[in-house]
């Protein structure tokens, strides 16, 4: 089903978006040496609302294409896309900020896209879970097969 692409396309962009932008900011904070609040909690808020919006998109384009799914429970297929794209989320929203921070400040994130969180003094103000590389992979990995699940089951 095309929504599903252009939902998860949306999702894409937001999270690339979100790591530019993300990317700048803590560059900034970097050199200004501010005091800053731990925003964390926000851009959680700020992520949830938009997979929930996505995820109820999808299921009244469903409802309106008369297209529900065959499984047992079919409220089911929202859920697993908001999984799906909170699994996509941080490979791309984190390969950006380290591409963006690489770009702004060369001695840092080297690998650039690739690079895993760099060690540096906790200040209670970093995000609870920095996934690794290979972790990022695999959870975009999962993402695009649960994706991949949901465009099969509404195409049936």
């Amino acid at each position: 089903m095309i929504i599903v692409l252009i939902l998860t396309l949306l999702w894409i962009l937001a999270a690339l978006g979100d790591g530019f932008l993300k990317g700048h900011y803590e560059d900034y904070l970097y050199f200004s040496n501010r005091n800053h609040k731990n925003l964390h909690p926000y851009y959680f808020a700020m992520r949830s609302i938009l997979a929930i919006s996505l995820g109820m998109v999808l299921w009244y384009a469903c409802i309106l294409n008369n297209n529900l799914p065959h499984i047992y429970i079919p409220e089911l297929i929202p859920v697993i896309f908001i999984f799906a794209l909170a699994c996509i989320y941080p490979f791309f929203r984190d390969g950006m900020l380290y591409t963006t921070r690489n770009n702004l400040a060369p001695e840092v994130y080297k690998k650039r896209w690739w690079a895993d969180k760099e060690k540096g003094e906790f200040d209670g103000k970093q995000a609870i879970l920095e996934p690794k590389v290979k972790i990022r992979i695999i959870f975009a990995c999962i993402g695009f097969v649960f994706i991949t699940g949901i465009i099969f089951e509404l195409n049936n």
